[in-house]
């Protein structure tokens, strides 16, 4: 048996759609992302880019995210499952930024508009993007 627990859910933004789920252990849930979607996060993955362009990173890690992470991503967006391969992409982005201690102030553009595409796909930015979450506050 199992003790009451306390759980709760954060949500920044509105939730929409048909199914929504929340719960210990989900499974085989699927987000459909309305066109609207899809243009958000087209247009954030273009402020990304341009994000990780103007920043302060090492050209190394600008030609990875440039030339791999965000196509990855532009590609998931189209894709019949695009949840899956946005969250690569924020998890590839962390892996990144987390490598080199990338400091807020320097990625502040690149997380706002990683923050609106892990909330518009319905991402858990804390599982997903750890150390870009706790840039950004979440805990």
């Amino acid at each position: 048996m199992r003790d009451n627990i306390n759980k709760s859910v954060r949500v920044k933004g509105n939730i929409t759609g048909a199914n929504v789920v929340t719960g210990d252990n989900v499974s085989g849930l699927s987000i459909n992302f309305g066109q609207e979607d899809r243009t958000e996060i087209q247009t954030q993955l273009a402020r990304l880019r341009g994000a990780i362009e103007s920043a302060t990173l090492a050209d190394g890690i600008k030609k990875v995210l440039l030339k791999n992470v965000i196509p990855e991503m532009e590609r998931a967006v189209e894709s019949n499952e695009p949840k899956a391969g946005l969250e690569g992409g924020l998890k590839q982005i962390n892996n990144q930024l987390e490598g080199v201690d990338a400091a807020a102030t320097h990625v502040s553009s690149i997380l706002t508009a990683v923050q609106t595409i892990a909330g518009k796909a319905g991402i858990a930015l804390a599982t997903a993007a750890p150390f870009l979450a706790r840039l950004i506050g979440f805990q």
